[in-house]
C-alpha cells in the first residue's frame, strides 16, 4: 500500500464523519507520513506502524463518540519523544502487540522493538559478566598475596601455636 492509498482508505472510511473531523485526520496522518519518511524511514514501514486505515477510522469514530464500553476496540495515541506520534492497536483477545515490548517507567510508556530487548538483555549479561570477573580477580589476587605474604605466614604459624598452646 501506498500513502496515497493508505489516505484514499481512510477518507473512504471516514466517509460518516463529519466533514472538519474527516479533513483533519487526513491532513494529520498526511503530514505525519511525510515527517516520517523526512526522518529517514521508508513509506512501508510508517505504514506498517499505523496499521489498516478501518482501525483508525474507528479509532477516531469511537474518540469522537466518547465509547468507553468494554466491548469497544481500544485505540492508544501517544506523544513518544523519538518517534512522534504513533498509532498502536492493543490487541488483548489473542496478547500480541506486534513484537513490540511496552514499559511504564516513572509514568513514561516506552516501545522497545523485540531485537532492542534482546540488545538490552545481552548488554545486561555481558556486564553482569565483566563485573563478576572483576570481583573474583581482585578475591583471587588478595588470596594469591595472602599466600605468598611472609607475614601470613608468620600469622598463621602464631595462630596454629597458640591454638597447640591453649588445648593443652
Amino acid at each position: 500500500m501506498t500513502r496515497y492509498e493508505f489516505l484514499d482508505g481512510l477518507k473512504e472510511a471516514l466517509l460518516d464523519a463529519p466533514a472538519d473531523i474527516r479533513q483533519e485526520n487526513i491532513q494529520y496522518y498526511a503530514s505525519y507520513i511525510e515527517e516520517e519518511i523526512g526522518k529517514g524511514r521508508t513509506e512501508a514501514e510508517v505504514l506498517e506502524e499505523l496499521g489498516e486505515p478501518s482501525w483508525i477510522a474507528n479509532s477516531i469514530r469511537e474518540a469522537a463518540s466518547g465509547d468507553t464500553s468494554a466491548d469497544a476496540v481500544s485505540y492508544d495515541y501517544e506523544e513518544i519523544p523519538d518517534t512522534g506520534p504513533i498509532y498502536r492497536e492493543y490487541r488483548e483477545e489473542t496478547g500480541s502487540d506486534g513484537g513490540v515490548f511496552t514499559a511504564n517507567i516513572n509514568g513514561k510508556i516506552i516501545y522497545l522493538k523485540k531485537w532492542m530487548v534482546i540488545a538490552i538483555c545481552a548488554a545486561a549479561a555481558i556486564l553482569l559478566l565483566l563485573l563478576l570477573s572483576f570481583v573474583f580477580s581482585a578475591v583471587f589476587r588478595v588470596l594469591i598475596w595472602l599466600l605468598t605474604s611472609p607475614f601470613f605466614w608468620i600469622v598463621a604459624i602464631a595462630l596454629l601455636v597458640m591454638g597447640f598452646i591453649r588445648s593443652r
